[in-house]
């Protein structure tokens, strides 16, 4: 089998390029309904690297990286996608752990001071009737004594209605959900955003809608080892008793603030003060119906931390077919 780095994303790209899988967007793009256009446009085709976005000149961009199975499948050795299940049935069976190393590609830039989040990150929007830009590539984890010794990698949509806060939606159901509005309510949480780490955590990070498979108290990074058959590394976070993914592009690091400081994800909603289906606009869901607005737990940035050489975003397309993918 030919040799390839499916540990890191630039390592993903550079084999999935190799392989024509990718193609490069070398004029500028917007990150207001431009990427996300191109993208619709395009969803059934090609893996997109946008290599210059309007504002952003030190970001790439990646998108439809999950827009076919194909791919993917070539990339972890697997013929046939449909086969792709019984490898993820290797991975649950025989994890790898993660491993825990001192320094950190996703650390060589650290930002403690002047956050200002929307204005550093290429943060799309989706459609006019979006509530905002809208995060929805960022991987949470939690570890140690919030997961009693096990991890839980998710990802929830995050909305900065402020330079270094926003809300987070993390539905009740979910792993992170039980954590955050049950276990651990009334507490300040350390808790790390990554974004772009490799794809194995990203596919597991797509599995909080089958609990039966990977129930409450999986080691979630051990199944994403398991699945690229490498540990996925962790490195000490620089602001918060909390890990990052080593190989990640960028992290927020910071805390989930007690549910008594629960926040509107708009502010729409906020003058209103209704949450039902219809009322307010928020961004468009995975089923592909407009989402509503609720009131979440509000995350709060005390770091941003990132690779050096031109940090990749990732902007999966709301309501694409790479979520129907995950």
């Amino acid at each position: 089998m030919e040799k390839r780095d499916v540990t890191s994303i630039r390592g993903a790209l550079a084999y999935l390029d190799k392989k024509g899988n990718v193609v490069h967007v070398k004029e500028e793009v917007d990150p207001i309904y431009e990427i996300a256009g191109i993208q619709k446009a395009l969803e059934k085709g090609p893996i997109l690297l946008f290599d210059k976005i309007k504002g952003y000149p030190s970001f790439r961009d990646l998108g439809n990286l999950f827009g076919r199975r194909e791919p993917i499948a070539d990339l972890y050795g697997v013929s046939d996608p449909n086969k792709l299940k019984f490898k993820f049935v290797e991975a649950l069976r025989e994890p790898i752990p993660p491993q825990i190393v001192k320094d950190a590609p996703c650390q060589e830039v650290v930002i403690t001071k002047d956050i200002d989040v929307p204005a550093m990150l290429p943060i799309i929007k989706h459609t006019e009737f979006d509530a905002g830009r809208i995060i929805g590539c960022g991987n949470q984890l939690l570890c140690d004594v919030y997961r009693k010794g096990d991890t839980n990698i998710s990802f929830n949509r995050i909305h900065f209605r402020g330079k270094d806060w926003a809300s987070i939606s993390t539905a009740q159901i979910t792993h992170i959900g039980m954590m955050a509005f049950k276990t651990h309510r009334d507490e300040r949480i350390p808790i790390t955003v990554n974004m772009n780490p490799s794809p194995a955590v990203g596919i597991v990070a797509g599995t909080w809608n089958v609990r039966t498979i990977v129930p409450h108290g999986s080691d979630e990074l051990g199944i994403a080892g398991g699945f690229q058959g490498a540990p996925v590394k962790l490195v000490k976070a620089r602001t918060v008793d909390a890990y990052a993914i080593a190989d990640a592009e960028i992290v927020l690091e910071g805390y989930l603030e007690p549910t008594s400081q629960n926040v509107w994800e708009s502010e729409e909603a906020e003058k209103l003060g209704v949450q039902r289906q219809g009322e307010t606009n928020f961004f468009p869901e995975w089923v592909g119906y407009m989402g509503t607005t609720w009131k979440v737990r509000k995350l709060q940035v005390t770091a941003v931390t990132m690779r050096k050489e031109r940090p990749i975003f990732y902007t999966p397309l709301a309501a694409g077919l790479e979520y129907a993918c995950f």
